[in-house]
């Protein structure tokens, strides 16, 4: 009974074409698990109080339930932005950055330093 509309908003944004065989929604929690049981109590009380509240106090715990289901979702999606672009950086910083002590007879200088301007403008 969980209102999960920024999740889905922000999954949809970062979908994976359905004819990938990746899913990264193929997951759940374990039996007996501390955040299962969260879960749970979350979803009953939610369940309780939609039913038992009425008119104004009713309207204000949906409102409550959905604007703290959109910041958890789009906080989710922030963090795994930073995320990713942390070991883009990483990536980057192994592969394509030159600051070695040495010269690298095998690799053309000319492609270094155009990938090192183009990760320098997408910085920027």
């Amino acid at each position: 009974m969980i209102h999960y509309k920024a999740a889905v908003k922000a999954r949809n944004r970062w979908m994976i074409n359905s004819s990938d065989n990746i899913d990264p929604q193929a997951r759940g929690f374990k039996n007996g698990s501390y955040l299962k049981r969260q879960i749970t109590i979350l979803s009953e009380s939610e369940a309780l109080l939609t039913d038992k509240l009425t008119g104004d106090e009713k309207k204000a715990f949906l409102s409550f339930v959905n604007s703290s289901d959109i910041i958890l979702g789009e906080s989710e999606l922030d963090s795994f932005m930073v995320g990713f672009r942390l070991g883009a950086w990483f990536i980057l910083d192994t592969f394509v950055y030159n600051d070695m002590p040495y010269e690298d007879f095998l690799k053309e200088e000319i492609k270094v330093q155009s990938l090192i301007q183009f990760s320098d403008s997408l910085a920027a």
